[in-house]
């Protein structure tokens, strides 16, 4: 081998190691909760592999991958719109393709299924879509099955299962949940099945039997918090606050509700925010207190506005219309 050719080896390796290190803190950004400066390493990782020439196909698609789950999550978390992470995600699954490396493709497969279904999430009702993301889902499981591959089989029977409790199959929902478990457990997926917990103590809350999903969402929040995934907290503080408000235990669901308020707002995540400030505006409504309900709703609305998530809008001003409506 010449040296020239040893030294563009060198380099590509060297970019190799460098993406992948972006990738590693890219997650731990976003486990932290820290998406603004995940988004500079991923402003910076993009560069990289649209000036260098030295970057492998195999390492430029992993690092679109993981841009790519950045920009899905932010569509939960920072209200940003879906069509930036699937046209990652769609390049990097053209690399994918490319280089035939089968498990990178199911990853990405994976997470065009989860933006669509974020994208739905964010979509009022009578316009959600659910069956694209789940045809993806289960394209996903079925090429995982086939290889054997137990500890992303359990992450795709999650997500097919968080998608039937979203589109109010609990029944399907429960099953999915369980079952995800239960391999998650074996194959010790810590970080799966403290969110398989959460999901699961929510969709038997749903079956009435409200101290077995206390249990439940009680080892998924512990779980998450010794884990330090403190970027889902929010939406966890808010499930326990809704289970305590059904429980009658307003004091309870209250500081829950300003538990994950206070977090997200630190985080600067204004999605989980809006909703912790909705939260905790209709627990106003629920002990006769419109007023300062309504404020509440004010403060959420105008967060709303500011980031311009137009889904949201529509949820606080019938909020507010409630509260006003209360006070007169």
């Amino acid at each position: 081998m010449s040296n020239q050719k040893q030294d563009q080896r060198t380099i590509t390796e060297q970019y190799t190691f460098l993406l992948q290190n972006l990738n590693d803190l890219i997650l731990s950004y976003l486990f932290q909760g820290r998406l603004n400066q995940a988004h500079q390493l991923l402003d910076t990782g993009m560069q990289l592999i649209e000036e260098e020439a030295w970057v492998s196909p195999q390492a430029r698609s992993s690092f679109l991958l993981h841009a790519g789950i950045l920009q899905a999550k932010s569509i939960i978390y920072l209200g940003h719109e879906p069509t930036t992470a699937l046209a990652t995600l769609s390049q990097a699954r053209e690399l994918a393709e490319t280089i035939d490396d089968e498990k990178l493709l199911i990853n990405i497969i994976d997470w065009i299924g989860q933006a669509l279904y974020f994208q739905a999430l964010n979509t009022s009702e009578d316009e959600a879509d659910f069956q694209i993301s789940l045809q993806y889902f289960n394209d996903a499981l079925e090429r995982r099955q086939q290889n054997n591959d137990a500890w992303s089989i359990c992450e795709s029977i999650f997500n097919i299962g968080r998608l039937h409790q979203n589109t109010g199959d609990n029944s399907q929902a429960y099953t999915h949940f369980a079952k995800a478990l239960e391999i998650a457990e074996v194959q010790n997926h810590q970080i799966l099945m403290a969110e398989i917990l959460l999901h699961l103590g929510v969709c038997i809350q749903e079956m009435g039997k409200l101290e077995e999903a206390r249990s439940s969402l009680m080892l998924g929040m512990t779980m998450r918090e010794e884990l330090n995934i403190r970027v889902d907290l929010p939406f966890t503080y808010m499930n326990m606050g809704d289970l305590e408000q059904e429980m009658q235990n307003m004091e309870q669901a209250e500081l829950y509700y300003r538990k994950a308020a206070t977090l997200a707002q630190e985080m600067e995540l204004p999605i989980p925010y809006i909703f912790a400030l909705l939260s905790i505006g209709y627990l106003h409504l629920a002990q006769e207190q419109p007023t300062r309900a309504l404020a509440s709703f004010e403060t959420a609305r105008h967060m709303a506005t500011r980031h311009s998530v137009s889904y949201v809008l529509a949820v606080t001003s019938t909020a507010q219309t409630e509260a006003r409506t209360r006070i007169s």
